[in-house]
């Protein structure tokens, strides 16, 4: 009675062995569509960025050239202010005295 317990057979064993293989296979087979989801997913997600950032890049150099064409504009005037402020500081004598001239008329 001692010997009465029932082993396995091999077959029964290696059966065994395929079905759990089988269960695993699925398993991985599962764990790598599930990773390969989350990898396209990640590269759509680094795509969307790199657009994002060329877009920025863009719209930052047209705001550069924008403030650059503005500043050349702004000296352009500081320019011509300076040279009119020289012109009426050199002819302020003569108008001062014009000036003076036609008061002594109208007094």
């Amino acid at each position: 009675m001692l010997f009465e317990k029932s082993w396995p057979t091999p077959v029964s064993v290696c059966e065994d062995t395929i079905e759990g293989e089988t269960v695993q296979a699925k398993i991985l087979i599962g764990t790598i569509d599930r990773l390969e989801t989350e990898k396209e997913s990640l590269m759509n997600t680094v795509s969307d960025l790199r657009q994002l950032l060329q877009r920025v890049a863009v719209q930052q150099e047209r705001e550069a050239q924008r403030k650059r064409n503005h500043t050349k504009e702004l000296e352009n005037e500081v320019k011509r202010l300076k040279t009119a402020l020289e012109v009426s500081q050199k002819h302020s004598g003569h108008l001062q005295a014009m000036s003076q001239f036609w008061q002594e008329f109208l007094e």
